[in-house]
């Protein structure tokens, strides 16, 4: 169903490979103690059972029926295109992107839209919980006291992922505010900081609200290669741009140059690993 007024949509990053962890994630959503919301998954043709998982995750809250819509694309498109496609079918007031491989805490919903209400917010940021490999849960609080301070704080390369921010639709729609099409990351990157350039008001919730899973072997995030590497490199030039357009660059240029820093650090790292993965053994030095 459609929700005019109200949270209105809670997406998914598109539905991919995520078959070991989309009942988490999904079974966190539909358990949310608020009902004036709707779930759009877009199915990017993902191979594996992660659909049906939804499907048999919905038939225990039946109560969700018409609260869901499942997208299906023909073909496998990518990140950036789900999302957008996703924010051309979303008609709530506010929208949160949850990726298909986390899961967000039982009263999460409700807590950020009242704030975001009561406080007549254009974006809210809330904490979050690390869970790596080793299971073990690091939680990150950020409370930002202006737009500036978080719009620098992102540029600089700090958590600039879509998931962590609860955005007012509107913003994004009235100043045509989309994720460039073919990256597999930091597109959010780009979205996030032209989102925030065009924002009034922020409020932060000093509360963890999301647990972002970083051992999923089969995420785009833990299975970055040089095209990632560049894809980093090339959002940041997208943001530059941005800023300088805006004639906004040398107020920002210090963040913007952290940035830069940690995509060369990443480059070195790559081809570092590259060059020990490759180099000769002793033995075989001996042998040749």
């Amino acid at each position: 169903r459609s929700v005019s007024r109200g949270l209105g949509d809670v997406y998914k990053r598109q539905v991919y490979k995520c078959e070991k962890f989309i009942n988490q994630c999904v079974e966190s959503l539909f358990s949310q103690a608020f009902d004036d919301v709707e779930f759009i998954f877009y199915d990017d043709c993902s191979p594996d059972a992660s659909v049906s998982l939804i499907h048999q995750c919905l038939e225990k809250h039946p109560d969700r029926w018409e609260q869901v819509r499942i997208i299906s694309a023909q073909q496998n498109s990518g990140v950036s295109i789900a999302r957008n496609r996703l924010l051309v079918e979303a008609k709530g007031e506010y929208i949160w992107y949850v990726d298909s491989d986390d899961w967000i805490e039982p009263d999460a919903i409700r807590l950020l839209y009242e704030t975001a209400c009561s406080s007549k917010a254009d974006i809210v940021s809330f904490g979050f919980y690390y869970e790596g490999i080793s299971r073990c849960a690091t939680v990150y609080h950020y409370k930002y006291k202006s737009v500036k301070e978080c719009l620098k704080d992102v540029i600089g390369n700090n958590w600039g992922a879509v998931w962590r921010f609860f955005f007012r639709r509107s913003i994004a729609t009235e100043n045509s505010i989309l994720f460039p099409v073919g990256y597999n990351v930091a597109e959010d990157y780009v979205f996030c900081i032209k989102y925030l350039f065009h924002v009034q008001n922020i409020i932060s919730i000093d509360v963890p609200l999301y647990h972002h899973i970083t051992y999923n072997t089969m995420s785009l995030v833990a299975t970055q290669d040089i095209h990632s590497l560049v894809h980093q490199y090339e959002a940041t030039i997208i943001v530059e741009d941005f800023l300088r357009k805006n004639k906004i660059l040398q107020l920002y240029s210090k963040d913007l140059n952290l940035r830069k820093a940690y995509v060369l650090a990443s480059f070195y790292r790559y081809f570092n690993s590259c060059l020990l993965y490759t180099s000769p053994s002793p033995r075989d030095t001996e042998r040749s």
